[in-house]
């Protein structure tokens, strides 16, 4: 399927979608990070949502299980 998203806000609910809605259809309760939850994510230097996904900036920070695995692009 072809992503066709042109402005920054068809950018931001694409991105919406793929995450928030893909967390409720896999029945995700609540999709937030809470103490003690896994600390699974990718920092990257973006100002917008749509600056993340359209510029590919390079992975700042990547957390896998609470440790950092990738730091200023180097596997720590």
């Amino acid at each position: 399927m072809a992503m066709h998203a042109r402005t920054d806000s068809q950018v931001e609910l694409a991105l919406h979608a793929v995450t928030y809605g893909g967390a409720q259809v896999m029945g995700l309760d609540g999709y937030v990070m809470r103490p003690g939850d896994p600390a699974d994510l990718v920092a990257i230097p973006a100002r917008t949502p749509a600056e993340a996904v359209a510029g590919k900036p390079p992975r700042s920070l990547v957390v896998k299980a609470a440790r950092i695995t990738v730091r200023d692009g180097v596997l720590a």
